[in-house]
């Protein structure tokens, strides 16, 4: 560590989220690299399962094999639930830590990380399971024709822009708030309709991996996965985090839990980003 060549004030502490993200980054980046690799290390089940089928879909596509392509896709998107609601309890020891990182308070990775698993685990396999099945069934009616293509269209539709934004807020918000499991799910949804644009751009700002998807070298894609979750979501996290802070002041906390107003930034000023 650097010995500091001043001492510091309260009024250097950041004045906005903007400046909150480079503080918090700068202050540490080896730490976010660690949060990187256990985010990577909760994904793997679901990126190794959907490595193996799709390199398998790639084999019998070329045999013109639809019957096996079929039962490839339909057990490798069953598969893929119960590794997304895996990859979810990292998510919520990853929620924890930057919940501490974004309030500036005191941070012990490995007692903090678990104990956000603890306090959400079962609100972030809720979400996960809801998430998977509805993933589920769209592939289900794209592979087998039982409804058309518009109507897949439309549960692809509800997942990214209703129930994914919901389910962001609903899991952060239980690392900020003791909240009853359905009635934390309940405000999820309320907090996403109160700042609907705000929120799907944060969605839309975590998804943007998924454009990998669309490389059709297999060894490229995944690598390409594996590489965004190390670099890029800790990082997205962090930025959507403070980004949800500044919608919960006005919505919750001004009203509800004055202490966290603009908690982990200056008090002396007003916040303009």
């Amino acid at each position: 560590m650097k010995q500091a060549k001043k001492a510091y004030l309260p009024s250097d502490l950041p004045k906005t989220r903007y400046a909150a993200f480079f503080d918090r980054l700068k202050m540490d980046p080896w730490r976010f690299l660690g949060l990187g690799g256990i985010l990577l290390a909760f994904a793997l089940p679901m990126l190794i399962t959907g490595a193996l089928r799709d390199f398998a879909l790639f084999q019998n596509a070329s045999e013109s094999a639809p019957e096996a392509v079929f039962s490839i896709s339909f057990y490798g998107a069953l598969i893929r639930i119960p590794g997304l609601m895996f990859f979810s309890l990292g998510l919520m020891g990853a929620l924890r830590i930057l919940r501490q990182e974004c309030w500036d308070e005191p941070l012990f990775f490995g007692s903090d990380f678990f104990l956000g698993i603890k306090n959400g685990w079962s609100n972030a396999l809720l979400h996960s399971f809801v998430l998977g099945a509805l993933l589920f069934l769209a592939m289900l009616g794209r592979i087998s024709g039982v409804y058309s293509s518009w109507v897949v269209g439309i549960f692809l539709g509800l997942i990214m822009f209703l129930i994914f934004p919901a389910s962001f807020h609903s899991l952060f918000l239980s690392e900020i708030y003791a909240l009853p499991l359905f009635r934390n799910f309940r405000a999820g949804y309320t907090v996403s309709f109160h700042s609907y644009w705000k929120t799907l751009l944060i969605s839309l700002f975590l998804l943007l991996p998924l454009v990998f998807l669309w490389i059709p070298s297999l060894l490229g894609r995944y690598l390409a996965l594996a590489l965004s979750l190390l670099l890029y979501y800790p990082l997205a996290l962090l930025a959507s985090c403070l980004a949800a802070f500044s919608i919960y002041d006005p919505l919750i906390n001004v009203k509800d839990y004055p202490e966290l107003v603009r908690k982990g930034l200056y008090q002396g000023e007003d916040e303009n980003s």
